[in-house]
């Protein structure tokens, strides 16, 4: 197993380096971070230390993702088959529970993302602070 101090570590082990060692391979300062001018270089060289946004999905395109299932596929095909044999009770059955499926799962689908947008635009708002904080509280050292 590679030591978790040697500098030779690819990108994607970040998480597996001791504090020290990544400190030092990154040419900062645990205490104090990056001077100013180093952080608006590595900016400039870098871009921002951001996540790429998904396409978000419409709450149509929520709705119709619930029918693409195969479960959801071989239900219809049973209602099919139920109403062609005139067994209209079953195949109402089956179409109530295709429905009820799909809006339970429309829902939660629909809650998760508008949860995750709110997050999103929280930790946005918890960078801007927290870098705000951090310049006001340097400046007073």
């Amino acid at each position: 197993m590679a030591n978790a101090t040697t500098t030779e570590l690819p990108a994607q082990t970040w998480h597996t380096m001791l504090s020290e060692a990544t400190t030092e391979q990154l040419k900062t300062d645990q205490l104090n971070g990056l001077t100013q001018t180093e952080a608006k270089a590595r900016l400039a060289k870098s871009g921002p230390n951001t996540l790429t946004q998904a396409k978000q999905r419409t709450t149509f395109e929520i709705f119709l993702s619930q029918f693409r299932s195969l479960i959801v596929l071989l239900l219809a095909a049973a209602t099919a088959i139920a109403f062609a044999m005139g067994d209209k009770i079953e195949a109402i059955a089956i179409l109530i529970v295709i429905v009820i499926n799909a809006a339970i799962g429309f829902f939660t689908e629909w809650k998760a993302a508008h949860a995750l947008s709110k997050v999103e635009s929280f930790m946005a708002t918890s960078s801007v602070l927290s870098t705000i904080y951090f310049h006001a509280t340097s400046r007073k050292s």
